[in-house]
């Protein structure tokens, strides 16, 4: 239910529910292959620190596009 809520907040009052639901869906699946990629690498910190920052332009992207 958080992702959901933080994924209509990015989109708007405004997004449809099935777009909502998609949208959370792809965050989701995002965050769990960037925990597998940590979990795999050589460097484990320093890849959740290149996917922290990734994960993040990308939530910015959604808000930034969804609030223009």
């Amino acid at each position: 239910a958080g992702a959901r809520q933080v994924m209509k907040w990015l989109l708007g009052p405004a997004a449809p529910d099935p777009e909502v639901e998609t949208m959370t869906h792809l965050m989701v699946g995002a965050a769990m292959e960037a925990a597998l990629v940590c979990a795999t690498a050589d460097d484990p910190q320093q890849a959740a620190r290149e996917l922290s920052s990734a994960l993040g332009r990308m939530l910015r992207g959604l808000a930034g596009g969804a609030r223009a």
